[in-house]
């Protein structure tokens, strides 16, 4: 029992003790510049950045694919040409079989360098149709999570101004 005046109630604890209710602008900071929240953020900007790239190259996409189907038929002209010369020469008379290996070998050779520069200069996979993209989705979110990142493997890059000009102001902010 206590003495006179005292109240004999224990002190309120800690979990009944009210706090005052935080602003919905406060919880939505907090969450945001916590440790999921800023991930979250993260991640969105790496996958808009993405979504920029691919749109920023895909006109140049487009047309590299065009200049790839238009090699690919010049070199299906190029076969047909190569396979009726080489069938005329059969049938030329005095023709040894020495000299008709030096023309076939000196044909096929054209048409081996103009092959490996349809290869390395048009992306030609031996199809007329069908083209590999350099700015899908996970090449695109790669290449600007290494911006981000500012390790730049320098595998894939931008081809067209907008797309390289695009980091630079976007880095700067």
């Amino acid at each position: 029992m206590g003495r006179a005046g005292e109240s004999t109630q224990p002190p309120p604890e800690a979990s009944q003790v009210h706090e005052k209710p935080k602003s919905l602008c406060t919880l939505i900071l907090q969450f945001l510049f916590g440790h999921v929240g800023l991930f979250l953020l993260v991640s969105a900007v790496a996958v808009l950045g993405a979504l920029a790239f691919m749109e920023l190259e895909k006109e140049n996409e487009h047309h590299r694919y065009l200049m790839k189907q238009n090699k690919a038929k010049d070199l299906a002209d190029a076969y047909n040409y190569i396979s009726s010369y080489l069938w005329h020469y059969q049938v030329k008379p005095n023709m040894t079989f020495d000299k008709w290996q030096k023309e076939v070998n000196k044909k096929l050779k054209v048409l081996e360098t103009f092959v490996s520069d349809a290869v390395t200069t048009y992306n030609y996979d031996g199809t007329v149709e069908g083209w590999n993209y350099d700015w899908t989705l996970s090449k695109s979110l790669l290449f600007t999570i290494s911006i981000m990142t500012t390790i730049g493997y320098g595998h894939i890059f931008p081809r067209t101004f907008g797309g390289q000009v695009w980091p630079l102001s976007a880095s700067k902010e």
